[in-house]
């Protein structure tokens, strides 16, 4: 069963990040193909789950830029922790955070989605008590759940729970439609304003 962790415990077990048994992949459409990293990259086909953000089921500033910058939904960098049971991700504005965003992957999720931003207390894991899958719209096992994004998620087998990380974008919406704290506004806004060329002193693309 999974359990919430203190937000000390939480940030030793996903700095395992950094090691070997972890996945952390950057991906910005906007160049249609993934920045391969010595971390590990992982396939996208196509923009299949980007067509509308209407939503944005993750954080809609770049911690990055010290949330002054609205994120393009289609940056972000991948966590994945198979023995902390932690994944998400933390969209940025321009794929070109990437760099400084892997330099300390613990501090960045744990920032974005365990810690308050207006009392800098840690924020508890939110259980959205789901009773269905949101893949199969089965009931759920009582055992599966990961977090992600600093939500526990509820899955009727681990295949299902696979299948959500593939594209979570879809399934977020299923669970929590039209909730009001996801609404994502402003992206043409973003894309008129960033012509690519959003250098950074982490880094420049």
């Amino acid at each position: 069963m999974f359990k919430s962790k203190s937000l000390f415990i939480l940030m030793a077990l996903i700095a395992a990040l950094a090691i070997g048994n972890s996945n952390v992949s950057i991906w910005a459409e906007e160049d249609h193909h993934e920045h391969d990293h010595e971390h590990g990259t992982e396939e996208h086909d196509d923009h299949e789950g980007h067509e509308d953000h209407k939503y944005l089921y993750g954080n809609h500033y770049c911690p990055v830029c010290n949330y002054a910058d609205l994120v393009d939904p289609h940056a972000f960098a991948k966590v994945s922790n198979k023995s902390a049971n932690v994944y998400g991700r933390i969209y940025l504005c321009h794929a070109g955070c990437a760099e400084e965003i892997e330099k300390n992957m613990a501090k960045y999720y744990i920032e974005v989605y365990r810690t308050d931003r207006e009392s800098g207390e840690e924020k508890e894991l939110v259980d959205l008590e789901n009773d269905n899958c949101p893949m199969s719209d089965e009931a759920v096992d009582g055992e599966t759940a990961i977090e992600y994004n600093g939500m526990k998620i509820h899955f009727c087998c681990e295949g299902c729970a696979e299948s959500f990380l593939e594209e979570p974008e879809p399934a977020m919406a299923k669970l929590l439609p039209e909730k009001e704290e996801f609404k994502f506004e402003g992206l043409e806004d973003h894309d008129e304003g960033h012509e690519h060329d959003h250098d950074h002193e982490h880094g420049e693309e």
